[in-house]
C-alpha cells in the first residue's frame, strides 16, 4: 500500500504512488469531495471493521462533509455483524 496526498492529507491508497493512474485517481478523488455536499461510501456490510478508507473518511469529515454509510449485501450478515456496523 502506497500513501499519496487528498487535499494536502497523506492517504492509502493501493498502487504506486509515481503510477499516472494512481495520481489520477487520488486528483478525481480530491475534486470529487471538494464538490460534494454529501459522500455516500458504499460498504460490504459483511465485514464491518473491514474498512480501508478511513483516512479518506477522516478527510471528508475534516473539510465539514457528511459522510453516509451505505450497506451493501446487509441481508447476508448475522445480526452481530450489523449490531457491529451501530458501534462504528
Amino acid at each position: 500500500m502506497k500513501i499519496v496526498s487528498i487535499n494536502n492529507q497523506p492517504q492509502e491508497i493501493i498502487g504506486d504512488k509515481n503510477d499516472k493512474s494512481t495520481r489520477a485517481f487520488a486528483d478525481e478523488v480530491r475534486k470529487t469531495v471538494e464538490a460534494a455536499d454529501i459522500i455516500i461510501e458504499v460498504l460490504d456490510a459483511r465485514y464491518p471493521l473491514g474498512r480501508e478508507k478511513r483516512a479518506i473518511e477522516k478527510s471528508v469529515i475534516s473539510q465539514g462533509k457528511r459522510l453516509v454509510f451505505l450497506l451493501n449485501k446487509i441481508d447476508l450478515v448475522p445480526k452481530a455483524n450489523i449490531t457491529a456496523w451501530h458501534k462504528i
